[in-house]
């Protein structure tokens, strides 16, 4: 029988602190896969200094929490063979475990390369859906499965649907909200995502949240049926009209751009804390601002960081960043929200 190669995924890596030995703690969470992109579920993964243990779920994904500096991992299930490889503190890291060796890949190349397999399960989903396609829920549920952890949005929200609409075994609000969540750049989620808030819906009643919802499927391309829901809370005082100056967008007509090559910018201004450098602490820092009318950064926050100095070097940055070309909606320069990924890497 041909040897089943696997995928590891390693997804993201953030820090946290221990209380029992004051030290910074890797926590990593990976994928295991076949070279499809099928998740493999029950696979083993441990390490040889640490004893840290975890089993994948039926996503696929697993969780270790190691010191600092990597640990050797083992990779284990029956019927398979065992495969060694070492953690690196990367984010979005692919490792591709075969029987002639390890290699590995950012993690948003895996998606990419996975991408036209990914489309085709969404595709032979959708036809399951219908009476042509032999309407069979199950079927549907596993090919949407399949594509959405391959990172294919639309698989996601279809995945919400199924659990919103009862079309997959029992009617769960919660579990359609998460993956609703999850397929956050397709309007048609953030439009039911808005309704489900607008009426309680497995969520406690929050006008404000379901608006902001209905908004931002509006800039994506729903202006119909989101559009219409916050006419109606408009119509009823539920919540105030934003007034059209104060309009933060996620995706305008055209987005912000910075004046130049950012990447470049960022390497050239940015300092590295000594005692990140000190601690080998690296990684990515998820910064989040406001670009303004005039181009000025506002609203300065971080998503997330492997460490809170790197943080603040990331707020530094931001806050010394020239000014931006606005982005705009119908040819008004208009507030847009971005997200920048900065990188901390020690040569």
């Amino acid at each position: 029988m041909r040897k089943l190669h696997i995928i590891l995924a390693i997804l993201w890596t953030v820090c946290l602190p221990t209380m029992a030995q004051e030290q910074e703690i890797l926590v990593y969470e990976g994928r295991v896969v076949n070279t499809q992109g099928i998740p493999i579920k029950d696979v083993f993964v441990g390490t040889l200094n640490t004893n840290a243990t975890a089993t994948t779920g039926v996503d696929g994904v697993f969780r270790l929490e190691l010191p600092e500096k990597g640990d050797s991992v083992v990779i284990a299930k029956r019927g398979l063979q065992d495969f060694r490889t070492y953690l690196i503190p990367y984010f979005d890291v692919v490792f591709i475990l075969g029987q002639n060796g390890t290699s590995w890949l950012p993690y948003r190349d895996y998606v990419e390369k996975m991408e036209p397999t990914a489309k085709a399960y969404l595709e032979k989903g959708l036809n399951f859906l219908t009476e042509e396609g032999g309407q069979d829920y199950n079927k549907a549920f596993a090919c949407f499965f399949r594509s959405a952890c391959m990172e294919n949005t639309q698989a996601m929200y279809q995945l919400g649907r199924m659990y919103d609409e009862g079309l997959w075994a029992t009617q769960d609000y919660q579990k359609a909200i998460d993956w609703y969540k999850k397929a956050k750049n397709v309007a048609e989620a953030n439009t039911r995502l808005g309704t489900m808030y607008e009426e309680g819906m497995g969520v406690e009643q929050d006008y404000q949240k379901a608006i902001g919802y209905y908004l931002t499927a509006t800039h994506q391309g729903d202006t119909i049926e989101a559009r219409k829901r916050a006419e109606n809370l408009y119509a009823r005082n539920l919540v105030e009209r934003p007034k059209e100056d104060d309009r933060i967008l996620d995706i305008p007509e055209t987005s912000a751009q910075f004046p130049g090559d950012i990447y470049a910018w960022l390497s050239q201004n940015i300092k590295y804390p000594s005692i990140c450098q000190e601690k080998n602490i690296q990684g990515r820092v998820s910064l989040q601002f406001v670009v303004n009318k005039d181009g000025s950064i506002t609203d300065v926050k971080v998503l997330r960081s492997p460490d809170p100095a790197l943080a603040a070097e990331a707020i530094r940055l931001a806050k010394i960043m020239p000014k931006w070309k606005p982005a705009m909606q119908g040819n008004k320069p208009v507030r847009m929200r971005w997200v920048l990924p900065v990188m901390f890497k020690l040569s």
